[in-house]
């Protein structure tokens, strides 16, 4: 996993022209301008990019960026709403892109939300590509973290948010008011995520290496709000418990990186993750359990949270009793006599 594109990619959907000569127009024919031309000034026109998809977090070369575009009807958190249509592009070269509607004059919301997708994915015939890493399909404006889900739907840690950089994601929430002419701008999308390290402050200890981590239990935050930049509801929503399940070794030994994860956030105060218990496992046969408390872990949108302690020190000796033998000399001292 390595972190996280810089020419434009157009998608352009308008009516096929069809040519045709018109010869011997009387006074009467009617000749109706070509299409391009009728639907130019119809046309939202959407240049988007996401700068931060370049930064020191860029996904795996095995995955592409895939941008998302649902239109709606209306100013999506002032008045009523309705979803209108979605397209999706793929930069061909870079993390540009443009996505073109063509819709009559009147207010319009724009939900825009990128991610990543394997790169050997494909367009179905309605042109939009199989969700992977999060859930788009609903009709409205949230994103859903499929952080532990296969899919055929079972729990398997090779398809989640743990030692993944293919959960980063990012998204924009734009408001047009289209008038007669053509509605043309530019949008950059902001990461939408935390990652959250968990490092030990303490090395492997001697003669043995990590062979594997468990975990018994496990907090993210599922879902977020690009309309409002809020991550929805609790942490404990996405707790999980993930017994007998195990990463093998550490993400980065030098730095002695345990793991590192994904959840959503927000942008302006600090979300709290619930409990989170892993077992790190030596190739030794000896064990170190840790147990993190809710409240602990804190997450902030575009922050990387650190989570640093004793993770892989040796265990403090087993308590035992101090036994003290007491006596004293049989015969007293002195006598002490008193009078009254």
């Amino acid at each position: 996993m390595t972190h996280f594109l810089s020419s434009s990619s157009a998608i352009a959907i308008s009516a096929v022209l069809a040519g045709a000569a018109l010869i011997g127009c009387t006074s009467t024919d009617v000749v109706e301008p070509p299409a391009g031309e009728a639907n130019a000034g119809k046309e939202i026109s959407l240049s988007i990019s996401a700068p931060e998809a370049n930064g020191a977090t860029r996904a795996d070369t095995d995955h592409k960026l895939r941008y998302t575009a649902k239109l709606f009807q209306g100013d999506y958190i002032k008045d009523s709403f309705k979803f209108l249509e979605r397209k999706e592009a793929i930069p061909t070269d870079g993390e540009s892109a443009t996505i073109v509607f063509s819709v009559p004059e009147g207010t319009y919301s724009v939900i825009l939300f990128a991610d990543y997708i394997p790169s050997n994915s494909s367009p179905k015939d309605n042109g939009l590509y199989e969700d992977r890493y999060y859930d788009t399909s609903a009709e409205n404006e949230s994103v859903t973290m499929k952080a532990f889900t296969t899919n055929n739907g079972s729990t398997a840690l090779d398809y989640n948010c743990i030692n993944n950089d293919n959960y980063d994601a990012f998204a924009a929430y734009k408001v047009i008011n289209k008038t007669e002419s053509k509605y043309e701008t530019s949008i950059e999308l902001s990461r939408i995520v935390s990652k959250v390290r968990v490092v030990s402050a303490t090395d492997v200890p001697e003669n043995t290496k990590v062979s594997s981590i468990s975990f018994s239990d496990f907090s993210y935050i599922p879902e977020y709000s690009i309309a409002s930049g809020h991550a929805v509801g609790h942490a404990e929503s996405g707790k999980m418990n993930l017994r007998n399940n195990s990463l093998s070794g550490m993400s980065k030994p030098a730095e002695n990186e345990l793991f590192y994860f994904y959840s959503f956030a927000d942008g302006t105060k600090d979300n709290f993750l619930e409990d989170i218990r892993f077992n790190v496992e030596f190739t030794d046969n000896s064990t170190r359990e840790t147990f993190v408390p809710k409240g602990t872990i804190q997450v902030r949108r575009n922050y990387i949270t650190i989570l640093k302690g004793a993770f892989l020190a040796e265990p403090a000796p087993e308590l035992g009793d101090i036994i003290l033998n007491l006596s004293s000399d049989q015969n007293w001292e002195n006598t002490i006599n008193s009078t009254f």
